[in-house]
């Protein structure tokens, strides 16, 4: 895990999306078993570097994700979820897959946001559809399709 300081003359840019794969679990990990480094470069050189301890991660619970495994087919990938928690206007889902499968947010391909209401837009780059909602989702399961396509084979890490 490395987060990335730009320095633009003398503006810092503090903008940034950070996104965290995190391999499923079965339980809550210790905070103390996390720990994150930064660093910090200006012109491709290392001007600084810091850690930091991380903070519990908790696994989703009842998350599914479903869809016909058959080698090079185009065919939907339902995805199912329950969150405890409110997802605010403009936050999103974000699905990645291995590389190998290509996502689609066309609705002639199989996108449908179900039970998703409010759903803004679902933009697709490859392996990764995100869905951006405009309402705030409260407490609660939720269901959504893409498009998908199969590779030829099964990759090895699947």
């Amino acid at each position: 895990r490395i987060a990335e300081l730009q320095l633009v003359g003398f503006v810092v840019i503090a903008k940034a999306i950070l996104v965290v794969q995190v391999p499923a679990m079965p339980a809550a990990t210790d905070a103390s078993s996390n720990t994150w480094l930064v660093q910090a470069k200006a012109g491709g050189q290392e001007v600084g570097w810091g850690e930091a301890a991380g903070f519990p991660i908790v696994q989703m619970q009842h998350a599914q994700v479903i869809y016909a495994g058959m080698p090079a087919l185009k065919t939907h990938l339902a995805v199912i979820f329950s969150t405890v928690v409110n997802l605010f206007n403009g936050g999103f889902v974000e699905i990645v897959t291995p590389e190998v499968y290509m996502l689609s947010c066309q609705a002639l391909e199989g996108f449908s946001p179900l039970t998703v209401y409010g759903t803004e837009k679902c933009t697709d780059a490859g392996n990764v559809a995100r869905l951006t909602v405009n309402r705030t989702l409260a407490p609660g399961r939720y269901s959504f399709m893409l498009g998908l396509r199969n590779p030829p084979s099964t990759p090895a890490q699947n």
